[in-house]
């Protein structure tokens, strides 16, 4: 019995899973956003394989999973975003979004991965309305500068009014009692 059992484990296939080393998965493609723009989003999923039975026995395909779950996180974060947090400042909590979303996905198939990090490689809109968005940067741009201006200007000149009206107050206070007197 035992001769049978040995040969016929020779026979099958041995598959070895590395579950040492960080792979990546990259995402990409036309996105429309919350406020109804298209823009192109590149990111990559870097992973590890944390459970080799779960990987080769849980689900099929799991390279597919994990593709499938990536691009799909992606495209309903990115939904419920605006065109300008993922073009310029919420980048970073957007990876995240994806990331805890990614989780989730991949947790309810238990396909032994574990999620590294997520991080976007380029967001941008399409060649076509690039020098319009270009424009909508710039001007939003000027108008911080502008605003940072206007501020400074504000900085000096209420304390130099208050001085002065301060200045006014106490030469007619000086007045009134020079008067009274």
């Amino acid at each position: 019995m035992k001769p049978i059992y040995n040969l016929f484990y020779r026979l099958l296939p041995v598959k070895k899973v590395n579950t040492e080393n960080i792979k990546s998965s990259r995402h990409s493609g036309w996105m429309l956003t919350k406020d109804e723009n298209i823009i192109l989003v590149e990111m990559e999923i870097q992973y590890r394989i944390i459970d080799a039975e779960k990987y080769l026995f849980n689900v099929a395909t799991p390279d597919l999973v994990l593709s499938e779950a990536g691009d799909s996180a992606l495209r309903q974060i990115i939904g419920d975003s605006l065109t300008d947090d993922v073009l310029t400042n919420k980048k970073q909590q957007i990876a995240e979004a994806i990331k805890e979303l990614l989780i989730e996905i991949l947790s309810r198939y238990d396909a032994g991965f574990h999620i590294e990090a997520v991080n976007f490689r380029d967001s941008r809109p399409p060649d076509d309305v690039k020098d319009a968005f270009d424009d909508v940067t710039k001007s939003r741009e000027d108008r911080e500068r502008l605003k940072l201006q206007a501020e400074a200007y504000s900085n000096t000149m209420v304390p130099e009014a208050e001085g002065a009206a301060a200045r006014i107050i106490a030469e007619a206070e000086a007045y009134k009692e020079k008067v009274i007197l």
